[in-house]
């Protein structure tokens, strides 16, 4: 018998960098209200999943994020440099503005269209971390 192994990807709550416009990349902005709120809602949302183990990055925003997630629950976290950010992971945009002012630039377009790969453009359909 074949067992399936389901893995659920949950993006960090919004932190105070994400509300200013700024890169983040390794650099550790802390989560927003907002941003523990929206973990807190996710792991209500998904109180009833048998979760194994829950595994972030070693920033300390991703790392939050999931243990407000985890809440009460008795499920191990495991934190793997290999889960930090990969595009921005050279630390020289690190807190700079996501919005370029540069003639001929369509302001923050350019950014977001590099630093977003094809395969994660679409929007999903239940985002657990905004309201609906």
């Amino acid at each position: 018998m074949k067992k399936q192994l389901t893995f659920y990807f949950i993006r960090h709550g919004r932190t105070v960098w994400n509300e200013q416009g700024l890169m983040q990349g390794h650099g550790d902005s802390p989560l927003t209200e907002q941003g523990i709120l929206g973990a807190q809602k996710a792991g209500v949302a998904l109180q009833q999943i048998p979760f194994l183990a829950a595994y972030s990055s070693i920033l300390k925003r991703t790392i939050d994020t999931a243990e407000h997630i985890i809440g009460e629950r008795n499920i191990p976290l495991f934190q793997h440099k290999g889960l930090n950010e990969q595009f921005l992971e050279s630390g020289k945009v690190n807190g700079l503005n996501l919005c370029v002012n540069k003639p001929n630039l369509n302001k923050c377009s350019v950014i977001r269209q590099i630093t977003r790969p094809k395969k994660m453009a679409e929007k999903p359909t239940n985002n657990l971390l905004t309201e609906q």
